[in-house]
């Protein structure tokens, strides 16, 4: 049975998810480090010469524009990183050539309606927040799967209510779901990262052996993100193949 047939069950659980997100993650490694290495891992290296401030009043000062520049250029090239991730999965689901230049080209293709869409959505998450947080939270995962419109199902704003479908009806069962693989995979990178941040300081004292741990933890963490959003693409297939053939 392939993958595609497996995601057409309807008895698919959490582990599942897992299991089938771990197997396209590691089949298909050398893509996902490819991707690290081409976008990671400059924006880790130019990070260790323009770092970016926690405080938006200063990545906003005019004074400093290559601050504000750079801030910019992580913003964009994350979210075709993002992109890029979820096409390749969906790939190799289909058993498609997994191929990075492709995906980085259709994540670029796809980026202004994924801004557009993230915004819009997040106002209205943070207009159900500012109404006594349960709406927040309610309109936050009926859009949990916007972001996964657009780039698998080429939607522009219409993302929003195409989420919005395929939350409907089993609310409790997608918000379950994706607390548990967000505790799950939270649990693996706060130990991977706690290792990685205690290497930082051990190393401090040596002349740029500081920084190389830190750019190497920078590509680690997004290999991590890339097997996240393997792992919640799978999910996303799993409800959006199940909904369409019912």
């Amino acid at each position: 049975m392939n993958q595609e047939t497996k995601l057409q069950s309807p008895q698919l659980e959490v582990g599942d998810y897992f299991d089938i997100g771990w197997k396209v993650f590691k089949d298909n490694f050398s893509s996902f480090l490819t991707l690290a290495l081409v976008i990671d891992l400059p924006l880790a290296i130019l990070q260790i010469f323009v770092p970016v401030t926690d405080n938006p009043e200063d990545m906003a000062d005019a004074d400093n524009p290559i601050v504000l520049s750079f801030a910019i250029l992580m913003i964009v090239l994350s979210i075709v990183s993002v992109l890029s991730a979820l096409i390749m999965t969906e790939a190799a689901v289909l058993n498609r050539p997994v191929e990075v230049a492709s995906a980085i080209k259709q994540g670029c293709s796809r980026l202004v309606p994924s801004l557009l869409t993230v915004i819009v959505a997040t106002i209205l998450v943070v207009i159900g927040f500012v109404l006594l947080i349960v709406p927040g939270i309610y309109i936050a995962n009926l859009l949990y799967f916007t972001l996964y419109a657009v780039a698998l199902r080429g939607r522009g704003l219409d993302a929003l209510s195409y989420s919005r479908d395929l939350v409907k009806g089993q609310w409790w069962k997608i918000f379950g779901r994706s607390v548990l693989i967000g505790f799950g995979f939270g649990v693996i990178t706060f130990v991977l990262m706690f290792v990685f941040g205690f290497g930082t300081i051990v190393f401090s004292a040596i002349p740029l052996a500081a920084e190389l741990v830190s750019v190497v933890g920078s590509v680690i963490s997004g290999l991590l993100a890339y097997l996240f959003i393997a792992i919640t693409t799978i999910f996303f297939l799993n409800v959006d193949y199940v909904r369409h053939q019912n």
